[in-house]
């Protein structure tokens, strides 16, 4: 959906076709990076697309740091997609603080921890996928409400969340990767300024590869993400079952409520 100034990479998962030929449900399904910019006038536009609740997939100090402009009458939810960042005993991350994040890596233990957690955060939102949990209860419970989830730029936790909700919709593969590789695109004009502005600060090549990486919308990392599931629960299937709390009764009533003909 084009036209939106004050958020990046808004759009809608309405009109991807499905194994058997219907289609998500257009108008119900909405992505984006964060809220915390929205303008009036883009905040009267939300509140026209219907949209009934904003699910944050952020961190608790993301979105006390950029809280999001939410319309009024619209419902707002909070659950962070990497439990790590909301964990004081995992050493959170601060991700929207580039100085402290250099600061790290001025010494190997530093860099190191960091080259960890990014090098793992598909893995992790698969093994420990409570937030996902809670957006596809909250589209069950809600039946054919519409609902926009994100986090801050709207490619990694969002792209997740998306490609799931998509595969248990039964859109195939090959279009699921699509629409979470379009954010590489949609995003390019920001990525190069940030690795711009990266270079201007460090030369270092180690650290420039993680920031890449961070910047980055890859097939090997929603490849990562999916791997993961199937190795901490068996199978597709068992990631739904388990993970995602979802019966076969509960999957066919979300694919009747969001999908159409």
């Amino acid at each position: 959906m084009s036209g939106w100034t004050t958020v990046t990479n808004f759009r809608e998962l309405g009109g991807l076709a499905t194994a058997s030929g219907r289609r998500v449900r257009p108008g119900t399904l909405f992505r984006s990076g964060a809220l915390h910019k929205l303008s009036r006038p883009e905040q009267q536009r939300l509140s026209a697309l219907g949209v009934t609740e904003v699910f944050d997939l952020r961190s608790r100090d993301e979105a006390a740091q950029q809280p999001d402009r939410v319309p009024d009458g619209v419902a707002y939810r909070r659950v962070g997609a990497l439990q790590m960042l909301d964990d004081p005993s995992d050493d959170p991350i601060n991700l929207l603080d580039w100085d402290a994040f250099l600061r790290k890596t001025a010494d190997e233990a530093g860099l190191v921890a960091l080259e960890t957690f990014q090098y793992g955060v598909y893995p992790e939102m698969a093994r420990r996928p409570d937030a996902f949990r809670a957006l596809v209860h909250v589209l069950l419970e809600q039946p054919g409400q519409p609902v926009l989830f994100h986090c801050t730029a709207g490619k990694d936790r969002t792209g997740l969340a998306a490609a799931i909700i998509s595969r248990i919709l039964g859109v195939p593969w090959q279009a699921v990767l699509a629409d979470y590789l379009a954010s590489a695109q949609i995003l390019e004009p920001i990525i190069r300024s940030e690795m711009d502005a990266m270079r201007a600060r460090t030369s270092d090549e180690r650290v420039l590869a993680l920031v890449q990486y961070m910047q980055s919308v890859t097939q090997a990392q929603l490849e990562a993400a999916f791997a993961q599931m199937e190795t901490t629960f068996g199978s597709w299937d068992g990631f739904v079952r388990d993970g995602l709390d979802l019966s076969a009764d509960d999957v066919a009533a979300l694919q009747e409520a969001l999908l159409t003909d």
